[in-house]
């Protein structure tokens, strides 16, 4: 059931407010050993070309329309060097695709474990991520599962599409303007596709890992309990996701005009260090190499610190502007209660002044009541 809160106003526009308000209180006064715990978190939640067969079938037709009264024993050591490197090209190529997925796989893994942890360190407003690892990791393996579950679904109708649409239509140009409007079919399919997908694990992050501990339950029954609160309040649902997107977008700008300034700053230290390497490269080899390296780790680093700083209030702020909407739609949700009565005891909204001032009426002794 919905928690009490306005008739005349949408929560959803309210909660932001109230979670800028609980992101300052969560992070104010700054604690080193916070923000490094806090850095580590979001890393994790935050989160990326070849010889084709066709080539390989026109090389082996190449040497046998060679002349045929040829040495036999030239062609035949090309053909063995040949099968040889593409044997070792095609068993180099495997395994880096399968390192590159088993990361990306181990990294979903953490990070799914991680959502829990998160939402655990504000709703406690205490980080420690062992204690919160022991106890939720479970729930990290049914998360992990899902949204593996999700990308395939989403990434396979994809490559579907891709292939036998896009990967015709490159390789024979555009013919005709059919073609060009099987393409534009199939990016409109693929970013349907992509988007369902998206807002699927979205909500799901947002909305039903706090469900998930709020209940102690599986993923699927998690979000059976919460179908029927987006049902019912649909509207403030619908209005969360348009100012989210909205909210994207500014942080989007936001976070770039940052990182260009980190960027700037960062590159003046890199590049005097940079230049004293490179004038040490004929005198001293060893300190000029040395030296190459940190201005390329002061540069590369000093990014990283400036991505991770910028991104644990922002991070924090989306978090809990969820967690909000989640208590104020259903209370038996609620998992910052305490919080959310700490936030609104002393303080109302800029929204329900407006209200008040133009609801107010008159009466007849000078004294103001409001509708």
């Amino acid at each position: 059931m919905p928690s009490n809160t306005s008739a005349d106003s949408l929560a959803a526009i309210q909660d932001i407010t109230d979670a800028i308000r609980a992101t300052t209180a969560f992070l104010w006064p700054p604690d080193l050993r916070q923000y490094l715990k806090l850095g580590f978190l979001i890393v994790f939640l935050g989160g990326v070309g070849g010889i084709g067969p066709v080539q390989l079938l026109t090389g082996l037709g190449n040497v046998d329309t060679d002349t045929p009264g040829t040495d036999e024993a030239g062609p035949n050591i090309a053909d063995g060097l040949s099968t040889s490197f593409d044997t070792v090209g095609l068993a180099l190529i495997i395994g880096v695709v399968v390192a590159i997925t088993a990361i990306l796989i181990g990294l979903l893994l953490i990070g799914s474990v991680f959502e829990f942890i998160f939402v655990e360190v504000l709703r406690e407003e205490q980080i420690t991520i062992r204690a919160y690892w022991r106890q939720w990791w479970r729930q990290g393996l049914r998360l992990f599962g899902f949204r593996l579950l999700v990308g395939v679904f989403t990434l396979v109708p994809v490559a579907v599409i891709v292939f036998t649409v896009v990967t015709p239509f490159i390789t024979s140009g555009p013919s005709s303007s059919a073609s060009f409007g099987r393409v534009v079919i199939a990016i409109a399919i693929s970013a349907t596709v992509i988007t369902l997908g998206s807002l699927l694990t979205g909500l799901t992050k947002m909305f039903v890992v706090p469900v998930m501990i709020a209940q102690d339950e599986t993923l699927f029954a998690a979000w059976q309990r919460f179908w029927p609160t987006v049902r019912g309040e649909w509207k403030e649902y619908i209005v969360y996701l348009v100012l989210r997107f909205i909210l994207q977008l500014i942080i989007g700008t936001a976070t770039g005009a940052v990182l260009i300034l980190a960027g700037i700053i960062f590159a003046i230290p890199a590049i005097l260090i940079l230049a004293a390497g490179i004038l040490l490269s004929e005198t001293a080899g060893i300190i000029s190499l040395i030296l190459i390296i940190v201005a390329l780790l002061v540069f590369v680093l000093g990014i990283l610190a400036s991505a991770v700083l910028t991104a644990i209030p922002i991070q924090t702020f989306l978090r809990y502007y969820a967690l909000l909407l989640l208590g104020d739609t259903n209370d038996r949700f609620d998992l910052i209660a305490d919080r959310r009565v700490s936030l609104r005891k002393s303080w109302v909204s800029p929204y329900t002044i407006i209200l008040a001032i133009f609801s107010r009426q008159e009466c007849s002794d000078g004294v103001y009541t409001y509708s």
